[in-house]
């Protein structure tokens, strides 16, 4: 399995729809902060169709003063693709730990630079199967402006088969997975 991913500048005219109109909230939440408050962020204010893709994390930094992320939200349709609800795990539960090593990255970066990341994922499996997909991370903060929360969503996203078997679970109901040949 090898993991390409790519971090493009955040240019609204080439970003999926659903990522643009997620910025274009936070953005607008942001008022004269660098970065929204959490509470003036709400998932249920989003587009619809993409609640079932977010997730939401908060930043825990350990006794080792060492940053840690735990999921807070996790969608839906995530649920559905992953087999599994991660709601209340670290990052670093997930699997493969190469997957988790780019999830941990993408916050990490989020959180020292406290700015929005827009980037696209490609997973290459044995055999030629490739899944692939575009995300945005977008900070939340405090009134002291210290990044609490990250909200993560995706869009354009797609799954071969091997990414199921990887995942050790079976397509959802109604999801015909493509092999990416």
């Amino acid at each position: 399995m090898e993991i390409k991913l790519s971090q493009p500048p955040i240019d609204t005219d080439a970003m999926p729809a659903p990522l643009r109109s997620v910025l274009h909230y936070w953005q607008h939440q942001c008022g004269a902060n660098t970065l929204p408050i959490c509470t003036d962020f709400k998932l249920d204010e989003l587009e619809p169709s993409i609640i079932p893709w977010s997730v939401m994390v908060d930043v825990i930094v350990t006794a080792d003063g060492v940053p840690d992320f735990i999921y807070r939200f996790w969608g839906t349709q995530r649920a559905r693709f992953q087999g599994q609800d991660r709601t209340g795990q670290s990052v670093h539960e997930i699997h493969p730990a190469a997957v988790a090593d780019k999830v941990y990255h993408e916050f990490l970066n989020v959180l020292e630079t406290k700015q929005p990341q827009h980037f696209v994922t490609e997973i290459s499996y044995p055999g030629g199967d490739t899944a692939r997909w575009q995300g945005l991370r977008l900070p939340l903060g405090n009134v002291a402006g210290d990044v609490e929360k990250i909200v993560g969503v995706c869009a354009e996203c797609e799954f071969p088969r091997a990414y199921f078997r990887v995942q050790g679970n079976n397509p959802p109901l109604g999801y015909i997975a493509q092999d990416s040949k």
